[in-house]
């Protein structure tokens, strides 16, 4: 799971909640404090609806990607492999040891697994079709000049790619309420915990049920 990042790109004051407390209970000054009751305690969630959180997330593969698409109430701007494949592999000398910098590595599991040696073995079987695939898409792109639209069936759902992520606080609840749970795949709780770290320093954290 390296290489795998999170970073907040923008999110809004707080005097936002502020604003929209007042309106349904004719509020004057109303307190953050005020803001953690309705929205934690009297599960007012459309309050929090108005706070859109910016996040710039790298490295995580399509089929993580996938999962994250399913959360319809947020918005992804996703590197586009159509206009990025020749950069990220066509053009590029990949050896074996250079593919965790483009495609996601899955965990070893131990409920999985009957010892690393076994996961190992499995690790190098997998980079070896990834490199295959590569050089496979290589090829076509050479011999008879084949278009990113056809090579992207060749692609690996490990491979890694990059997007801008925004949701409003009321949808990230729900987010991290359903992909911290131990039975969310692997990658995307790991991505949920990175993006739990992230707000941490923030006022966002104090308004989320974990």
């Amino acid at each position: 799971m390296k290489n795998i990042n999170v970073q907040i790109l923008n999110l809004p004051p707080k005097e936002i909640l502020l604003s929209a407390i007042q309106k349904p209970y004719n509020t004057k000054n109303p307190s953050f404090e005020t803001v953690k009751n309705v929205i934690k305690l009297l599960k007012h969630g459309s309050v929090a609806e108005h706070v859109f959180i910016n996040f710039d997330i790298t490295g995580i593969s399509r089929l993580c990607l996938q999962e994250l698409a399913r959360h319809r109430h947020a918005s992804l701007t996703v590197q586009s492999t159509r206009f990025t494949l020749d950069k990220m592999l066509i053009k590029e000398k990949i050896s074996g040891g250079d593919l965790e910098e483009y495609f996601v590595t899955p965990f070893y599991k131990e409920d999985e697994w009957d010892c690393l040696e076994d996961y190992n073995e499995y690790i190098s079987s997998l980079k070896s079709s990834w490199f295959v695939d590569v050089e496979r898409m290589k090829l076509f792109k050479k011999t008879i000049n084949l278009s990113n639209d056809f090579l992207k069936y060749f692609i690996p759902e490990a491979l890694r790619v990059n997007l801008t992520w925004s949701i409003n606080i009321r949808s990230l609840q729900n987010f991290l309420t359903l992909r911290l749970n131990k039975t969310a795949h692997f990658e995307i709780r790991y991505l949920a915990n990175l993006i739990l770290n992230s707000i941490k320093n923030t006022y966002v954290y104090e308004l989320i049920d974990i």
